[in-house]
C-alpha cells in the first residue's frame, strides 16, 4: 500500500492527463481513498493525496508518476514516497 501527496499546478488539463493515467483500469494495483484540495501556501496549485492498493511486486504508477516528475508537473509531498518512486 502507497499513500501519496503530490502537488500540481491548477491546470485541467495537467490534472486530467494525471487523473486519467492513475485512475485507468489496471489490474496491478487500484486507488482508494483520492482527495484533492487547494495548497494553503499559492493558489496557483492544489494537492492531490491518494492511496493505492498493490496488488503484485512492481506497481506501474511507479513509471506514471516517473513521466510527470521527469517534466517538472508533479511534485512529491511526502518524501517516503519520492524515495520509493524515483
Amino acid at each position: 500500500m502507497s499513500y501519496l501527496v503530490l502537488r500540481l499546478k491548477n491546470d485541467p488539463s495537467l490534472k486530467s492527463r494525471l487523473l486519467h493515467s492513475i485512475m485507468s483500469e489496471n489490474s496491478s494495483y487500484s486507488v482508494k481513498e483520492y482527495r484533492e484540495e487547494p495548497d494553503p501556501s499559492d493558489n496557483n496549485y492544489q494537492i492531490i493525496s491518494f492511496t493505492a492498493y498493490e496488488r503484485g511486486p512492481y506497481c506501474p504508477i511507479r513509471k506514471i508518476l516517473s513521466e510527470f516528475l521527469k517534466n517538472d508537473e508533479v511534485e512529491y509531498l511526502n518524501e517516503s514516497s519520492a524515495d520509493r518512486f524515483m
